[in-house]
This record gives C-alpha cells, structure tokens and sequence, in this order.
C-alpha cells in the first residue's frame, strides 16, 4: 500500500526502495584476512574424539576429506561414517583404515574482545528489556561508510527482528551463521529523520515492513508527546499507549475506516481524562459507584462528535504520520 510522504520523513537507504526500508552490507575483501578460499570439497567434520583415531592424533575441529583414498559422496553424512566403518571392518577385518584429515589452524588476525561486526560496536547500557534490537555505540568502517551513527538502533538482521533481550555479544555469531550479504534495518531514534531520500524512494513501503519500526517510534512519541499535548502525567499517559500504538500501525497499514479503531483509542482517552480530572472523587467513593461513573463517561466522551474521538483520530494520524516529532 502506498503512504505517501511519510517515506520522506522515515526511510533511511542509500538507494530507491522496493519493498522496506534496508541497508545492504557486502563483507569488503580487505575484511577476508587476505585468503582466497575453495569450497569445493566433501567431507565429515569431527565432534568429538575417542579410542585410536585420538592415539593418531585426530582433533575435534578436523574435517575427514577422503576414507581409505575415497571421497565422501555428495549425499553422505556425518551419522553414516559408523556404519561405513563397520563395513569395511566385516569386509577385510584384518586391514588398516587410512583417513584424509583436513586441519588448519593459524591465527592471522587478533580482534578485539568487544561484540564488534561491521564496524558497530553496541552499547547495553541504554537498552530495557522491552527494547528490540542493539543500540549502536560506535560506528566505524564499512557501517560509518553506509551512514549508521552512534545511537542508532539496529532493528533487524535479514528481515528478522533482534528481540528484546538477545546478547550483544552473539550479534557476531550470528552474521558469521549468515552467507553473503547482510542486510540491516536501522532506525534512527530520538532526532527526525534524513530527508535526502531520492524522490518517490519508498513508495512500496508497506504497511508491515514498516510496523516493527513504527512500534518503537510510537512508544517513544506517546511517554511524552501525549503528555505535552494533554497534560496528563505518567502513568496516565502510558495508559493510552497501546491503543494508540495499534491504532497508529493499523492506519499505516492503509486502514483509513476510523470507525474501527478509534473504539479503544477513544476509551483508553476517556478513561484517562476521567480520571486524571476526578482521581480525588473516585477515591471518596465506593467501588461500584465509581464504575458505574466511569462507564458512563466513557461512553458519553466516546460518543461525542467533534469531543474525544476527534483528538483521538488527530493522534492516531499524528503517531503514524509524524514519527519524526519525538519529544526528549
């Protein structure tokens, strides 16, 4: 679906975009350790080492290229070789088995034990547990060439969110589990957008591409932005975030239908502007009353052409069309 604008203020890319908003990171050769490599071979590589093959002298990390001078068949595996061996044993029992071992074992290259890929180096620090993706502390290299500051968040890697909670230390573990091209998502949280995105670049973004980061952009936006815009104070503020987060990712989406997701929005508005203005009242009074109170003002304020429900359907567009608006 198309959304206009809103690519000019979000989209981050160093070129047009079909489908979401990434940047692509090809491994540079001087980051190869100076080696050509040909991965044109078969074989087993060994996990664990026991009996005579250890008094040989095979090592864990060893890959067995070829048994008795012949090569692994394409389609063979590491759970066949006890059986291969078993054979050759009730075949000619009193022969010898002769093993191509494969081991090299150089260090060409010290790195540094912080968690550093690509030229990022992360900072736990700033991240909560409800927080996905890592912080970015340092940018250097191949990343600062593609344009990625200190303090931005790298969202997802390879389309695939980073969640919560996931280990700094593992982000190189996993781009080394990753072949070829690493493709980022980074949002750039606390300050707008750039704007020198090529005209009409993003106009293909789609609704669902764009949520994970929309979800992040509305939570910063709502502590504070709704605070400012009605003087509500935590946690009454907080209280109208997740109904207006949901609403604002919907309306992204392309739902343009207020009527069906202004309903919670409204509520959660209602509920909090009751009580925000009449928490003393509520508090004199005894539960069931106070519900009954509660209720009905919610429907009245929901109810209201022009009232409540048309500052909520201003803040469900405001969230989803202005996520460069973030308040500090």
């Amino acid at each position: 679906k198309k959304l206009g604008p809103i690519c000019e203020d979000m989209a981050q890319t160093n070129g047009p975009l079909k489908v979401s908003p990434t940047i692509e990171f090809l491994f540079p050769a001087n980051e190869s350790l100076g080696l050509v490599l040909n991965d044109k071979f078969e074989g087993v590589q060994v996990a664990t080492v026991a009996g005579n093959a250890r008094k040989r002298g095979v090592e864990p990390g060893d890959v067995i290229t070829h048994l008795n001078g012949q090569p692994f068949p394409a389609e063979f595996r590491s759970n066949h070789f006890a059986a291969l061996v078993q054979k050759i044993r009730e075949t000619a029992p009193l022969s010898s088995i002769s093993l191509d071992v494969l081991r090299v074992r150089v260090t060409v290259a010290e790195f540094p034990p912080k968690p550093r890929v690509l030229g990022l180096a992360f900072d736990a620090g700033k991240r909560t547990r409800q927080t996905p993706g890592l912080i970015v502390a340092k940018s250097s290299g191949a990343a600062k060439a593609k344009g990625i500051e200190p303090g931005d968040l790298v969202l997802t890697i390879n389309g695939e969110v980073i969640p919560p909670k996931f280990p700094q230390e593992r982000f190189a573990e996993l781009l080394d589990s990753i072949p070829g091209a690493v493709n980022l998502i980074v949002v750039r949280t606390g300050r707008p957008f750039p704007r020198s995105v090529p005209k009409g670049a993003g106009e293909m973004l789609s609704g669902k591409a764009i949520s994970p980061i929309m979800q992040g952009v509305v939570n910063a936006v709502l502590a504070t932005g709704v605070r400012h815009v009605t003087g509500f104070q935590p946690p009454y503020a907080m209280a109208i975030s997740r109904p207006l987060c949901k609403a604002g990712l919907s309306y992204l989406a392309g739902e343009r239908d207020m009527a069906k997701i202004i309903g919670p929005v409204a509520d959660a508005l209602s509920s909090v502007v009751f009580a925000d203005t009449n928490v003393e009242a509520i508090h004199k009074m005894p539960p069931p009353f106070a519900l009954e109170i509660a209720n009905g003002f919610q429907k009245a304020v929901s109810g209201t052409p022009g009232g409540m429900t048309g500052f909520a359907c201003a803040a469900i567009a405001g969230a989803a069309l202005m996520p460069n608006q973030l308040c500090n």
